[in-house]
């Protein structure tokens, strides 16, 4: 037996989207994934050209750090583009939702530390420039994917506290709640003769 009201409040509840299901398939991904691979292009052109002639004017301490920085600019690059295709291959259908977050956790489980501005005002200007780039692209793929991790499933109270509801008018038994709702009291359950039991605390 439901209460008045309550198939309406339980479809009202929204449905998780699966992980990459949503956000891969709109305009700001697109032009985000545009350009994360045209900063790659550009760095990669850098480091390959210009910056090897800006490498071998610097001094041994500036070139040591323009090696450093370079390689942690191309591995956070990498891991960002990783970010992306693993969400376009799930919307395209090439990998399952489960598949991909497996992949996910690996590529961002780590983050490139950035380096001081000490560092940066030793570097070439360009190789600044693609730092603070990628750095910038970087805080924007960690909030979307932040804001996708509160989507995730997750034990709700408030399906719990219907359920209960929902086996006090059925008669049916229910586990007790792993923790107390505060001030919260379960109704009475129904037993076989039809009478009402004591009301207890939720979790107790």
């Amino acid at each position: 037996m439901f209460l008045p009201g309550m198939t309406s409040t339980m479809s009202a509840v929204a449905t998780p989207v699966p992980f990459g299901a949503r956000y891969a398939t709109t305009s700001g991904f697109v032009a985000l994934f545009s350009e994360a691979n045209s900063l790659v292009e550009e760095t990669a052109a850098y480091l390959d050209g210009a910056g090897r002639q800006d490498a071998a004017l610097l001094e041994a301490g500036a070139a040591h750090a323009y090696a450093q920085e370079g390689m942690r600019l191309t591995t956070r690059l990498m891991r960002l583009m990783s970010w992306l295709i693993l969400r376009r291959a799930v919307a395209d259908g090439d990998m399952t939702p489960e598949e991909a977050d497996v992949e996910r956790r690996k590529s961002m489980g780590f983050v490139e530390p950035t380096p001081t501005l000490e560092t940066i005002a030793i570097l070439p200007e360009t190789l600044g420039a693609l730092i603070g780039a990628a750095a910038r692209l970087e805080l924007r793929i960690l909030h979307i994917d932040a804001s996708e991790a509160l989507d995730a499933p997750r034990p709700s109270p408030v399906r719990r506290e219907l359920s209960l509801l929902r086996a006090a008018f059925s008669g049916q038994p229910q586990a007790p709640a792993r923790k107390a709702s505060r001030g919260l009291v379960a109704p009475p359950a129904v037993n076989a003769n039809g009478d009402y039991g004591s009301g207890q605390m939720m979790g107790a």
